[in-house]
């Protein structure tokens, strides 16, 4: 972290858009995903969610198999509770597209594991970050200060 001339800490703010899948990945892992973006970031974030991923998430808890409700249900009491729902500008009619707009809109790092929507928001300079299950890690790519 850079310190100013007074020699204190520069504190930055981060915001960071979650898709589905990463969301249920956690949940699935039972990973605190607040706590690992945290340990990535080492500064001050909120996460934010796209009401489409919201809704994704609505239709699997009514929906879904018994598990996928199950999980559903859990994103809603561990993340989406602590997290900033946001609307999404336009209709799209794929979801990757609400979401990639939404961290452009957000000026916001996106955390997914989907390869092709990590590779669409490179070529976009969108910051991405990704959930490493087995190092239980997030790391992150392209954030400068």
């Amino acid at each position: 972290m850079e310190a100013n001339r007074l020699g204190s800490a520069k504190i930055l703010k981060y915001r960071v858009v979650v898709d589905t899948n990463i969301l249920l990945q956690a949940v699935r892992n039972n990973i605190d995903l607040f706590e690992k973006l945290a340990d990535a970031l080492v500064a001050k974030f909120e996460v934010i969610v796209p009401e489409v991923v919201v809704r994704e998430l609505e239709n699997l808890r009514s929906k879904g198999r018994h598990i996928e409700r199950r999980e559903a249900e859990l994103v809603f009491k561990t993340v989406i509770s602590k997290s900033r729902i946001v609307p999404v500008r336009e209709q799209y009619s794929r979801v990757d597209d609400a979401i990639l707009s939404v961290a452009v809109d957000y000026n916001a790092i996106l955390l997914t594991n989907d390869k092709e929507l990590r590779r669409r928001a490179r070529l976009l300079r969108i910051p991405v970050a990704r959930l490493n299950i087995k190092e239980r890690r997030v790391f992150v790519e392209g954030v400068f200060d």
